[in-house]
């Protein structure tokens, strides 16, 4: 099949003769438009019996098939290498088998296995995880990868392609790119990026999802869908890290985020106030400066002892960095936080250089942070409930990489 029609009964493939079928150019459980119902109560593309080697969609221009408001989307019940490629899958619920885009039996969702060894429909090929999902400094939306497949197990290489997901956030209802994954990369994080964010549609808050189809055409399932975020960071702050070094045993954390322009930092520091040697005296931003060395104050978060224990409340102290402040937010600024060159430093009277301070590092999936605030966690998190107000694009401080 490989018109553009529209279908209410469901595309049914069967049995080992039903080989090197292309299903492409259909709307498959909606109008020829894509927008309104004639969706199929169990599935939209049934392939069962064996069947392989067929391709739902394409990659070639106007290949792709709209499959939408079925009670599944694509359901791969037996047979290999069918691929499911760049496709527009949404709203398939309501079914006896629901909410699934792409489902390989048995019914619902399979989870990854170590290397993927396994075998079944598509021989169960794993989904990609989506390890980190940003807009960049250059407002390119940049993704950061996985897949949990050896190369005993899968053909290399994987193409892993990218959606904005549907409105539930479990299927991909809008292709935004593709990356292939490679053999010298077989279960190691890489990094793709798919572009200016603006020209995809893509703003932060949104959901992507993605599927891997290996070099002989299995595809998987979705992946679990991830937010699109701001550049991310974190400062853990400690005594040993002022130049020289102070023997103190407070510590704080300090967690930053920019908003879609750039133009404005969010960020929040917490600090173990009862372990240091006397109440905050000032607390600012310096740089630049990379670890180890010493620069001048570019943001001041509170200037005497007063202000600081206003600011401190609780212990935490937060705020939005602008690039209209008297101490601006510019541009160079902006280059120095992306390359780890500037830190935030706490003062006491005890310590009039600091006592404790935190070089600001760009939040990385696997990176020493993620211990970091794992180990924070367990003592106390005061980010739990955080949600900027100020800024004029909201963002999200969540971490989803943080699990304990």
């Amino acid at each position: 099949m490989a018109a553009s029609i529209r279908t209410r009964p469901p595309v049914f493939l069967f049995g080992v003769n039903s080989t090197d079928n292309l299903v492409q150019g259909n709307f498959i459980g909606t109008d020829a438009i894509g927008t309104s119902a004639l969706g199929n109560i169990n599935f939209g593309v049934f392939i069962a019996l064996n069947a392989s080697g067929n391709t739902i969609g394409g990659r070639t221009n106007d290949a792709g098939n709209t499959i939408a408001f079925n009670g599944l989307g694509v359901f791969v019940f037996s047979g290999t290498r069918n691929s499911i490629v760049s496709n527009s899958i949404f709203s398939n619920s309501g079914g006896a088998n629901s909410d699934f885009g792409i489902d390989l039996a048995p019914v619902g969702l399979n989870a990854n296995d170590p290397g993927d060894s396994d075998t079944g429909a598509n021989n169960l090929q794993n989904f990609p995880v989506i390890a980190s999902l940003e807009v960049d400094a250059s407002g390119d939306l940049v993704v950061e990868y996985v897949v949990d497949s050896s190369p005993a197990f899968s053909t290399y290489p994987l193409r892993v392609e990218f959606f904005e997901a549907d409105a539930d956030g479990e299927e991909g209802q809008m292709l935004l790119g593709s990356s292939l994954y490679v053999t010298s990369s077989a279960q190691l994080l890489s990094s793709v990026n798919l572009g200016s964010a603006a020209a995809l549609g893509v703003a932060a808050g949104d959901r992507l999802v993605a599927t891997a189809t290996d070099a002989d055409g299995n595809t998987s399932e979705f992946s679990a869908s991830v937010n699109v975020v701001m550049p991310q960071f974190l400062a853990w702050l400690n005594g040993a890290q002022e130049a020289p070094p102070v023997d103190t045993p407070s510590t704080g954390l300090g967690r930053f985020a920019f908003n879609t322009a750039h133009t404005e930092l969010a960020f929040i520091l917490a600090v173990e106030l009862g372990a240091l040697s006397g109440p905050v005296t000032a607390a600012h931003f310096h740089g630049p400066a990379p670890i180890g060395a010493n620069a001048g104050i570019v943001r001041t978060i509170c200037a005497n002892q007063v202000d600081c224990a206003s600011a401190f409340t609780g212990g935490t102290a937060e705020g939005t960095w602008l690039a209209t402040d008297p101490e601006a937010m510019t541009s160079s600024l902006v280059d120095a936080l992306l390359a780890g060159n500037l830190y935030v430093n706490v003062h006491t009277s005890a310590h009039s250089g600091g006592e404790i301070r935190g070089q600001i590092e760009r939040l990385i999936c696997g990176d020493l942070n993620r211990d970091r605030v794992v180990r924070w966690t367990f003592r106390t998190w005061p980010f739990g409930k955080y949600r900027p107000n100020r800024l004029s694009q909201p963002v999200s401080l969540r971490l989803d990489v943080v699990s304990v």
